[in-house]
């Protein structure tokens, strides 16, 4: 489903059918998506859903959060801190969270320098696909397959897409820096083209089979990047590329 102009109220999930639902995100998973809201915690089937706005279009996100993802595959952003051989979260909603490590599969701190390219504003432009239209960028919070190691999360893109983040204000450049890949089970080509204040800054072709490669893009301060997703030679589905552990960092 699209997003609309309409859809833009602040904690708040918007639902393919039904209301809008105001409340905070307690957690992500790979099948649901679980709301904190006036009638409890409510976990909501990600096909159902179409967007949940963190927070008002330019503004932004008063306090950076470190992120934490358990072996089950929840998502929790609180700070981090140590207790002896054992990982503390404090959690907005769930206060004082305290896990071995081996409920952890990996945790991130949080830096003004360094910022997820998922929490980054960003305008999606779903084109014609063999199939209807293109799904909204998928956030897959942990990667198994691909590659010579797992990332800890990507962001998936099918062809027919065109997405556009804004790059945070600054006083110098920043840089995107991420390991592309073809999707684990694509089965058909996908060409990958990256841009930014009118230059080209990359362009691949992604087969099935394509191994790998860690790249460092250059960004210009208050510009954005545009990533376009389209079919390849190889018409054949699924077909997508991940875009592993993908950060925007200011430049040294």
């Amino acid at each position: 489903e699209k997003t609309t102009r309409d859809m833009a109220r602040p904690g708040t999930m918007y639902r393919v059918r039904g209301d809008p639902l105001p409340g905070s995100l307690l957690w992500i998973k790979e099948r649901d998506v679980t709301v904190q809201s006036l009638l409890g915690a409510l976990p909501l089937p990600r096909s159902s859903l179409v967007s949940y706005v963190v927070r008002a279009r330019g503004t932004a996100p008063a306090v950076a959060l470190d992120e934490l993802c358990t072996t089950d595959g929840s998502l929790y952003h609180g700070r981090l801190a140590l207790a002896g051989d054992r990982i503390v979260m404090q959690h907005a909603v769930w206060g004082e969270m305290t896990m071995d490590p081996g409920q952890v599969r990996y945790f991130s701190r949080a830096s003004d320098r360094i910022r997820w390219l998922h929490t980054l504003q960003g305008k999606f432009e779903p084109g014609s696909a063999l199939l209807g239209r293109p799904s909204a960028p998928e956030l897959v919070a942990y990667r198994p397959g691909g590659l010579a190691s797992p990332c800890k999360q990507a962001v998936r893109i099918q062809p027919a897409s065109v997405v556009n983040y804004s790059i945070p204000a600054a006083a110098g450049a920043w840089v995107f820096q991420a390991t592309i890949a073809p999707r684990p089970s694509n089965a058909g080509d996908v060409l990958l083209q990256m841009r930014s204040d009118n230059r080209e800054l990359l362009q691949r072709t992604l087969s099935p089979a394509s191994k790998p490669e860690a790249v460092e893009l250059s960004l210009p301060a208050g510009k954005s990047l545009e990533v376009i997703v389209a079919y390849g030679e190889r018409l054949a589905l699924p077909a997508a590329v991940d875009l592993c552990d993908p950060i925007v960092r200011e430049a040294k």
